[in-house]
């Protein structure tokens, strides 16, 4: 199982697979570019920050890709510990 520190590095090192591919070699000037903010988008990259779904989807905007794009191949869902998956079956 992944940790969610993991999975966040994984997405960011998709991001800045993305930003070079572009042409960008900073992800200051690729910031910059876009107008996002630059040290969030940073965080994002380098794994350090919480992302929401919308900041995703801005950046995939960009990118022109799709959510399913961006996840394709990515072996990163986390397992549901035993406990949560009994805890969901005792409520239904």
């Amino acid at each position: 199982m992944q940790s969610d520190t993991e999975i966040k590095k994984k997405i960011g090192q998709k991001l800045r697979k993305l930003r070079k591919e572009k042409g960008f070699t900073s992800h200051e000037s690729f910031a910059l570019e876009y107008h996002l903010p630059r040290v969030s988008y940073f965080k994002h990259e380098s794994g350090a920050a919480n992302m929401t779904l919308n900041a995703l989807l801005e950046l995939l905007s960009i990118h022109q890709i799709s959510l399913e794009e961006f996840f394709a191949g990515f072996d990163a869902v986390p397992d549901i510990p035993e406990q949560t998956k009994e805890k969901r079956r005792k409520s239904k």
